[in-house]
């Protein structure tokens, strides 16, 4: 029988929560850090000028491309790319 209350249910749903969106954040970082690898291995610059993280959720963590951190946005230009 679960005896606890709704206050701390929430509580327990809020600290998943964080702990996926940390999860998340995690992942993201290995996948730049691929990038970063590839783009070196193939001599290309990443234009992290023009690199941001669009932050849907709170709390998110920071990620980086090389040693330089990405900012969080809370809005950017949908660049379309046709072929």
């Amino acid at each position: 029988m679960n005896t606890n209350t709704a206050t701390e249910q929430s509580a327990i749903i809020e600290k998943l929560g964080h702990v996926h969106i940390l999860s998340l954040t995690v992942k993201l970082q290995t996948v730049l850090n691929l990038i970063s690898d590839w783009a070196t291995n193939w001599q290309l610059s990443i234009s992290i000028s023009k690199c941001n993280i669009l932050a849907l959720v709170t709390p998110y963590a920071p990620c980086q491309i090389d040693t330089k951190v990405l900012p969080h946005v809370t809005s950017c230009k949908d660049l379309w790319v046709s072929c």
